[in-house]
């Protein structure tokens, strides 16, 4: 088992199942530029009418590369927007140390209260920890403001190109975090046994 920032993998349990959901995200304008990829006889399969795939969690992009992922929790509308688009722009939020904040901590491993209380700063938008914009290394570099905090320095109101960064976006369901196809890479050859 890998530990990166001190945080391993999740297991099987602490990440759930999709609960039978299938179904594939609508084709991002970076999608030629994600880095990881589902095969695309499993994308074919999957009904067009929902956001996400149900794959083996073993899967995850974090769970299976050295690579490191960066995830910016947010409210479900913002992740689908930020992810559909590629461009994230800089909000008031942080007027004096604006930008764009991520963590490496991944979905699932912490609840929705502690997350809140490692991330934010005594804010209790409970929404802002149902969905999360998952990012490679890339064009732009993080710096720790915390002691799980990253932030890309940007003044408010910049539009931020994150494109060639997204990997894909999750949201949590039903106390499952669920995810887009991009945060998968391809399944492994699996040996009969």
């Amino acid at each position: 088992m890998r530990v990166r920032d001190g945080i391993p993998p999740l297991p099987w349990s602490a990440i759930g199942r999709s609960r039978g959901r299938a179904g594939v995200w609508d084709r991002l304008p970076c999608g030629a530029t994600m880095v990881a990829a589902v095969p695309s006889e499993q994308i074919r399969k999957a009904s067009v009418a929902d956001e996400f795939v149900a794959l083996d969690p073993a899967d995850l992009a974090w769970n299976r590369s050295d690579e490191r992922f960066w995830f910016h929790y947010t409210d479900r509308d913002s992740a689908r927007a930020i992810a559909r688009r590629g461009i994230y722009e800089v909000g008031e939020r942080h007027p004096r140390a604006s930008g764009l904040y991520v963590t490496a901590l991944q979905p699932g491993a912490l609840g929705s209260e502690e997350l809140l209380n490692a991330l934010f700063d005594g804010t209790r938008d409970i929404d802002r920890t149902q969905a999360a914009v998952v990012f490679a290394n890339g064009e732009l570099s993080f710096e720790r403001v915390g002691e799980h905090a990253w932030r890309y320095s940007a003044p408010v109101n910049t539009e931020l190109n994150v494109r060639r960064q997204i990997v894909g976006w999750g949201a949590l369901e039903q106390e499952t975090w669920i995810y887009s196809p991009g945060v998968y890479l391809p399944p492994r050859s699996r040996k009969p046994g």
